[in-house]
């Protein structure tokens, strides 16, 4: 039975962990990864739960770092934002911002627009996902 997640940070902590999942069995499955074919498949649910543990603790210790807290906030006050819309608030230089958001976009707290340079809360990004599957 799948359990309906009400929380947003809980939502996009738990869409992390599971495409990462996806995404490693997918690799898994090409000519090139025959050690790994059925890996996914043979994890107990006690492994997958110390995946998701892991994974949750490596986020909450970068959420937690102050100056990530402070480009979550930031984030959580504008739509989206770029690099630059960002520093102000850090105080870091263009570099030190990217490399945050990186480990911010890692660990399933914010998203990355690849092409426009943009980021955003995962969560808002999967509430938006959400409201085009419910209109569509």
């Amino acid at each position: 039975m799948q359990q309906e997640i009400d929380d947003p940070i809980l939502t996009g902590l738990v869409e992390r962990v599971h495409s990462l999942l996806l995404g490693l069995d997918r690799r898994d499955r090409l000519e090139t990864a025959n050690e790994f074919v059925g890996w996914l498949q043979r994890q107990t649910r006690e492994q997958l739960d110390n995946i998701a543990r892991g994974m949750l603790l490596r986020a909450l210790r970068c959420a937690g770092d102050p100056v990530n807290y402070q480009i979550l906030e930031r984030l959580a006050e504008l739509d989206e934002a770029n690099a630059a819309a960002l520093m102000p608030k850090t105080g870091l230089d263009r570099v030190a911002v990217c490399e945050r958001l990186n480990d911010l976009a890692q660990v399933g707290l914010i998203s990355q627009d690849v092409l426009g340079g943009q980021y955003e809360p995962s969560c808002r990004r999967a509430a938006k996902a959400r409201r085009r599957r419910i209109c569509s």
